[in-house]
């Protein structure tokens, strides 16, 4: 008994009551942002809404948070440098990687250094835009990609949902002209 009348006293605070009201308000807030999510790229990719002829072109935009901060409209993104992706294989590969190789939520690691960060631009025919930041991680197991996506037409990436993906790091050393760069000074020997 001496317990509950504790609980009791503490709950009677006004800061306890007010943490309370808070946390569990926080918690609807979460759990009804989550419900009305807009789909991404890749699910509208997985149910059909979008298809491989759908995609007109995909641009790899250079990220420097540093110089230019993060992008929160389509101007923001078209003052990137970007490159085309320019064969159908690189695409198809790519879209292929995304769909098929991506899973919901964060991968888990402990502490993980980012090491480079891009942002890739879908149009597609009917000049819709999906835009995909990803961050290249470091952890114990090795590179991952972490992706944050928005849904289309939707240039804040706050609105959109996060996945990871070990294998987009194989495709950004062979196709993103920066991260390639940096990836290949890397490897050279220092003396």
């Amino acid at each position: 008994m001496l317990g509950a009348y504790k609980v009791k006293e503490e709950l009677e605070h006004p800061i306890s009551i007010i943490l309370a009201v808070f946390l569990i308000l926080f918690a609807v807030f979460l759990t009804l942002h989550n419900l009305t999510l807009k789909p991404t790229f890749i699910d509208d990719f997985k149910t059909g809404k979008v298809s491989f002829e759908d995609i007109s072109d995909i641009y790899i935009l250079k990220f420097d948070q540093v110089e230019e901060g993060w992008p929160f409209t389509k101007s923001d993104y078209d003052k990137k440098e970007s490159e085309r992706l320019a064969s159908k294989k690189q695409l198809n590969e790519l879209i292929k990687i995304l769909t098929k190789h991506s899973t919901n939520g964060f991968i888990q690691s402990n502490h993980p250094a980012t090491m480079y960060r891009g942002i890739f631009k879908i149009r597609l025919n009917n000049n819709h835009m999906y835009y995909i930041m990803y961050d290249v991680l470091k952890s114990k197991g090795g590179l991952y990609t972490e992706l944050d996506i928005s849904p289309s037409d939707e240039p804040n990436l706050n609105n959109g949902k996060v996945y990871g993906n070990y294998l987009l790091v194989t495709f950004l050393e062979q196709n993103d002209p920066w991260y390639r760069d940096l990836y290949f000074e890397k490897k050279k020997p220092h003396f």
